[in-house]
């Protein structure tokens, strides 16, 4: 079960509440989660997962915020969404964890790596086009969606 909550401008919300819906059912689906999404203009990276600031405990983390750009081609989005998602999956399991401010990989001390070698964002990267085809075939019935 989950709660989702969406905001912002320039993006689907069918959309936003379908690949979510698609993702916590067939990954977390005995998880009771609160999750935020809030599209807006970001510098750089096109999303961000966190624990939400307000709700979250850092020790048992089901309540997050997703930070997505506007205004993303339906694939972009997609993918971006998922990749997020994954994050979040890692954040649920406990492979993700904070110690001291600093974030923790299966035991790992990542804050310090550069972000093209950190684990979970290998993990997250490589696992974006398998979970899109995926979530394409399930939802759609083909591989490459309707753009």
């Amino acid at each position: 079960m989950y709660l989702l909550t969406t905001s912002g401008s320039d993006y689907s919300k069918p959309l936003c509440e379908n690949i979510i819906d698609w993702f916590i059912t067939k990954f977390l689906p005995r998880h009771k989660l609160h999750i935020g999404v809030e599209h807006k203009e970001l510098e750089g990276p096109c999303g961000f997962c966190n624990i939400d600031p307000d709700y979250g405990d850092i020790h048992r983390p089901r309540d997050f915020v997703i930070d997505l750009q506007s205004q993303m081609p339906k694939t972009l989005y997609t993918i971006t969404l998922l990749h997020e998602l994954v994050h979040l999956r890692q954040m649920v399991r406990g492979q993700i964890t904070y110690k001291c401010g600093r974030m923790i990989w299966d035991g790992i001390r990542v804050t310090e790596l550069d972000y093209a070698i950190q684990p979970h964002e290998i993990e997250a990267f490589d696992n974006e086009w398998p979970l899109y085809l995926e979530y394409m075939w399930d939802t759609t019935g083909n591989w490459y969606g309707d753009d």
